[in-house]
């Protein structure tokens, strides 16, 4: 938040920093640095230090996690209850809260809903604005994190294919086959427990084998 306020208003690049690895700067590109969202509490408050910006940054990017996952649930179901659920499921939870304690990166995970939303209005009535609105959506989502930005784009070309050519599912009665199969996965799971269980008791042991 720090980086991103000198940098917004100063002559310093915002993806480069001569603060890590001295004396060399270095890429912030990888790093766990939200610039969108540490860029604008800085502009919204400019006089606020930079521990106060980063709690704001924190609340304002729980609130738009629920907000928008909320909004997103309303286009698809036009249910309150539904929608409040899926805020709160979102919003709250324990994959998001626990970056409470850092990660503010990983806890502005509301661009992916707002992808969503500007997904679904774009296919429903295609146009310039609606398009140029997702492209927004979509561009939004590097600046928050990189990887937000692989998921939205995996998010988007499987939902705009599955408009054309939706997938049906049919149920079917359960054969031998598949039960001979369901009882061959299970029991490799069994398995795989007893081994965690026996390595967590024993510390597991070390095999030379060929040498």
């Amino acid at each position: 938040v720090w980086w991103a306020r000198k940098a917004a208003f100063g002559p310093e690049p915002l993806f480069q920093t001569p603060a890590l690895f001295a004396p060399m700067p270095t890429s912030l590109v990888l790093h766990s640095y939200t610039p969108l969202v540490s860029i604008l509490v800085s502009l919204l408050f400019p006089f606020a230090d930079t521990v106060t910006l980063y709690n704001l940054a924190l609340i304002g990017a729980v609130f738009l996690n629920c907000s928008c996952a909320f909004a997103a649930a309303w286009m698809l179901t036009r249910d309150h209850l539904a929608s409040f659920f899926a805020g709160v499921a979102f919003g709250g939870s324990p994959f998001l809260l626990v970056r409470l304690q850092g990660h503010l990166n990983v806890i502005s995970a509301w661009g992916l809903p707002l992808l969503l939303m500007a997904t679904l209005a774009y296919e429903r009535r295609p146009g310039w604005a609606r398009a140029l609105a997702l492209a927004g959506a979509l561009g939004v989502l590097p600046y928050t994190d990189y990887y937000f930005a692989i998921f939205g784009v995996v998010l988007l070309v499987l939902h705009l294919a599955l408009s054309r050519s939706p997938l049906e599912l049919h149920t079917e009665g359960v054969t031998a086959g598949r039960r001979r199969a369901l009882a061959a996965v299970l029991g490799v799971m069994a398995l795989a427990v007893a081994i965690v269980i026996w390595i967590e008791s024993t510390g597991g042991v070390d095999t030379t084998i060929a040498g």
